[in-house]
């Protein structure tokens, strides 16, 4: 009965997380590049439309991915106290993966996703584009590249350690 639930749990955390990684990779690495052959009001209307109706369904995936993770180590796994996180290797590694998977998601929650709505809220940037003058917004892309990317480094981060535990 144990290993069918172990198994379970497991299945449900690897398929929540390739939603959560894969979906936001698809996002920043299918949809953005691929906005770029449309017009600026459209790119703009279509990301805005993608953003707001995928933001809950990832922030709910990065969650439900903590939660079974801290399931499988805990109650399904071999953590069964506090010396066990502390003075095992697997528990240094599955710490660390809480920690960095937690951050992760606030990240994108609470830093990314409102700065990518601000940038594609501000009319001032994208109607000077449309006057001629994509420096701005440009820029402001560039920034919320950089500033989503920080989720990117944390996917490499959680995958590397999954790898090791």
């Amino acid at each position: 009965m144990n290993w069918t639930v172990y198994q379970t749990v497991l299945w449900i955390h690897i398929f929540l997380a390739i939603n959560w990684v894969g979906g936001l990779l698809f996002v920043g690495w299918g949809i953005f590049p691929a906005l770029r052959l449309f017009e600026l009001q459209d790119t703009r209307r279509v990301l805005r439309a993608v953003m707001k109706h995928s933001h809950y369904l990832f922030t709910f995936s990065g969650t439900a991915v903590i939660l079974t993770g801290v399931i499988l180590g805990t109650w399904l796994g071999p953590l069964d106290s506090f010396e066990a996180v502390w003075h095992t290797t697997y528990g240094n590694l599955w710490f660390a993966a809480l920690i960095i998977g937690i951050v992760t998601l606030l990240w994108g929650t609470f830093i990314g996703y409102p700065h990518a709505m601000r940038v594609l809220s501000d009319n001032h940037l994208w109607d000077a584009a449309e006057r001629g003058d994509r420096r701005p917004l440009n820029r402001s892309l560039v920034v919320l590249v950089l500033v989503e990317s920080v989720e990117g480094f944390g996917f490499v981060s959680l995958l590397t350690l999954m790898i090791m535990l």
